[in-house]
């Protein structure tokens, strides 16, 4: 209604489109010409050969926004609405002007003050008290700064520090297994404060409170919690989750071949590994510590199966030997990691009191009856298993740390480490461009990770049975999207530390290896991105089988109408951008949507489908969703800040991020029409220039801005003072 004032009729509208379409040509070959006109040349001009009317309804709008790119865009939105109603050689001018009035910002000069506030913005308010209360607890216990003599200790030195570490930091009273359920956010953050420690210590905790704690208290009834909750929560009960078989790896629940069979005249359940194949694998806190585990077995009742079920079995007795019937393997020296201990697990008819079985939604009688609240066995199997759910959400988080703490090592590495440039004179190793393609926008995908990271914690805390879906989407979109990106961002920033990513104390080899685990555990990173597929898929049929892709179709080709009439069309506008992600995720859905179709009209099995011939296709829409909403997220997050400061360099970071990512995609972009020739030379020119703008003491602030301790990022090239040592 503002910007079409005179089209009434959908003749029209089309009308008003065909136009839009060849100007919007004109605009992809003006872009390039980077005219610099000042924005009070430019509102003058708007003034002197636009609507009054028109002018006024957008100056209306524009005045509540203080930064300066929104304005900006609101402005361009403004000539291509005059566009129908002046000259040819007049819509050229204005575009000549606009294209060039958002650009040549400086990066905001951050202080140190700046920098904690910029820390609190990334928190997101998120249990701050407990993350200060947590952190002086490891900083005041030495146990938790690791020292360079472990690098080279045995594994079984290894195990002994990080069960001591686990337990210290249990032994703060912190966090509790209640806290799963009572403070959702809070147990999420014991994850993110831990984690900046040493890896192993973390999977202990995770683990043992979460997937054998939490099993406990979900699945368990009073009994269960009146016998084990306490020695969970001071970790006197070492316990482990025994889901995973060597058969079957991730697709375990879908397959069990570990059998609960009913003894009724003994009253017992009998655990049985029937085959190699059916031994329970990779079994954190197995091979060593834990004396109890929660065992994942299907239950037979006479010879009904009943579905996967979760079961309490003592593998050691309190004098720390392996029980009767029970066999644990190490599963040996790994290339990190090895303060873990993972195990193999065998059980020969182990017999369990009935009253072993976690009981909360089903329960077997003396006499053999089996009753459940959950009908069908599938579903009792996701409800069994829901702690793996938890699981993910704190790994995503985790990996989010993981990439923090690498980049961070390396931007300050980075402008550290002085090199001749000759006549006497020396540059940073950031100085050079390639430093800072590579590493800013892992600092910016950090950013931006953050914020969506924020929001799927809390949907996912507050979780109903109505939305429980959608906010599992984010969950899932997350874990795969922040594990896989964690094993290339550190990657390259071990590649960028030159020979001191060689070194242990570094531990720049050491994050990326941990980052290649959590890929794997709670839930392989390739089939919870097909699950996030499959999730949009079924929210987008939610409309109606007939009309899903037509709907679909209809919203691409309105994205594609706004592209070409270049709606705020510079590339450094974030309505351009969000129209970007918006249009590249709609197209993969309904690519994916059509092949799926296709198949399923050919009569393939959907699992072969799935996995054979659409899985890139399901991983790239997950990628494409993850950034979609992060996107969104990081402009939410934004438009709240009111230091000016902060406000303008997240501004800056949001744009050099969501750049990145098109030009990561151009390929794509480009041969689906989402983006031409002339917009993807702009993007890496801009990505240059943006890089150029942040200097050093710019990186190094966005960097503190994560907020850790300096003291417990125990790298010698991530704090300026121990590198200084290393050259005394």
């Amino acid at each position: 209604s503002v910007f079409l004032p005179r089209v009434a009729s959908p003749s029209a509208t089309m009308d008003y489109v065909e136009v839009g379409l060849s100007r919007g040509r004109e605009l992809q070959q003006l872009l390039s010409e980077r005219v610099m006109v000042g924005i009070a040349g430019m509102e003058e001009f708007v003034r002197t050969h636009v609507d009054k009317d028109v002018v006024e309804k957008v100056e209306k709008l524009a005045e509540p926004l203080p930064v300066l790119g929104e304005r900006f865009d609101l402005l361009l939105v403004l000539v291509l609405a005059a566009a129908t109603f002046i000259t040819a050689s007049a819509v050229r001018m204005l575009l000549r002007a606009v294209c060039r009035c958002g650009r040549g910002r400086a990066f905001p000069r951050l202080t140190d003050s700046d920098a904690e506030a910029l820390a609190a913005v990334v928190e997101g308010g998120q249990r701050p008290e407990f993350r200060d209360a947590a952190y002086r607890h490891l900083l005041a216990d030495p146990l938790f700064l690791m020292k360079p003599d472990e690098y080279d200790a045995d594994m079984g030195t290894q195990r002994d520090l990080a069960l001591k570490r686990m337990r210290a930091y249990v032994a703060s009273g912190l966090v509790s297994v209640h806290d799963i359920i009572n403070d959702t956010l809070k147990f999420i953050a014991a994850h993110e404060v831990i984690a900046l420690t040493e890896p192993a210590s973390t999977y202990l905790f995770s683990v043992h409170f979460n997937l054998f704690g939490g099993s406990m208290l979900k699945l368990g009834t009073k009994p269960h919690h009146d016998k084990y909750l306490a020695g969970i929560d001071d970790a006197s009960f070492p316990g482990c989750f025994a889901l995973t078989e060597f058969q079957h790896g991730v697709n375990s629940g879908f397959f069990m071949e570990t059998t609960a069979t009913y003894d009724r005249a003994a009253e017992q359940f009998v655990i049985h590994t029937p085959n190699p194949g059916a031994q329970k694998n990779w079994i954190s806190y197995a091979a060593r510590f834990s004396k109890i585990a929660v065992v994942f077995a299907t239950l037979y009742i006479d010879d009904v199966d009943h579905g996967v079920h979760a079961f309490v079995v003592e593998v050691r007795d309190e004098a720390g030997r392996v029980c009767s019937g029970v066999r644990i393997e190490d599963c040996g020296h790994k290339p990190c990691l090895n303060g873990n201990d993972n195990g193999r697990l065998f059980f020969h008819h182990v017999r369990i009191p009935r009253a072993n079985l976690l009981n909360a939604f089903s329960d077997v009688a003396a006499d053999g009856t089996y009753t459940s609240t959950i009908a069908r066995p599938r579903d009792r199997f996701l409800r069994v298993s829901d702690q793996l759910t938890s699981g993910r959400m704190c790994i995503a988080a985790c990996s989010l740390v993981l990439t923090k703490v690498a980049v961070l090592a390396a931007v300050r590495y980075s402008v550290a480490r002085l090199q001749e440039r000759g006549r006497g004179q020396r540059m940073s190793l950031y100085a050079h461009m390639s430093q800072r393609r590579a590493l800013l926008p892992i600092v910016a995908e950090t950013y931006a990770s953050s914020f969506a990271m924020n929001y799927a914690k809390i949907r996912y805390a507050a979780r109903s049975e109505r939305d429980n879906a959608e906010a599992l989407t984010y969950v899932y979109a997350l874990k795969s999207y922040c594990t896989l990106a964690a094993v290339q961002h550190s990657s390259t920033c071990r590649e960028k530390v030159g020979g001191q990513g060689l070194l242990s104390v570094n531990r720049m080899s050491d994050l990326n290896a941990v980052a290649a685990s959590l890929v794997v555990v709670e839930g392989d990173s390739m089939l919870l991105a097909q699950k996030v597929a499959k999730e949009l898929l079924d929210a987008a049929r939610k409309r109606g089988n007939v009309r899903m892709v037509v709907d679909m179709k209809a919203r691409v080709w309105r994205l594609r109408a706004l592209l070409a009439l270049g709606l705020a069309g510079h590339v450094t506008s974030p309505r351009w951008l969000r129209a970007v992600f918006e249009l590249r995720e709609a197209l993969l859905l309904s690519q994916l949507a059509m092949a799926l179709h296709g198949s399923r009209k050919a009569g393939e099995p959907m699992l072969e489908a799935w996995s054979r011939k659409h899985m890139m296709l399901a991983l790239h829409l997950n990628r494409a969703f993850a950034e979609r909403f992060s996107l969104r997220e990081f402009s939410a997050a934004l438009d709240k800040v009111q230091n000016v400061a902060v406000r303008g360099a997240l501004d800056r970071v949001r744009l050099l991020w969501a750049l990145s990512k098109v030009e990561g995609d151009l390929g794509w972009l480009l041969t689906h029409g989402v983006v031409g020739a002339a917009e993807s030379k702009a993007v890496s020119g801009e990505l240059d220039q943006l890089c150029h703008d942040i200097k050093e003491e710019d990186a190094l602030q966005l960097v503190k801005g994560f907020g850790f301790p300096d003291e417990l990022l125990t790298i010698p090239i991530a704090r300026g003072d121990e590198y200084a040592k290393m050259m005394a």
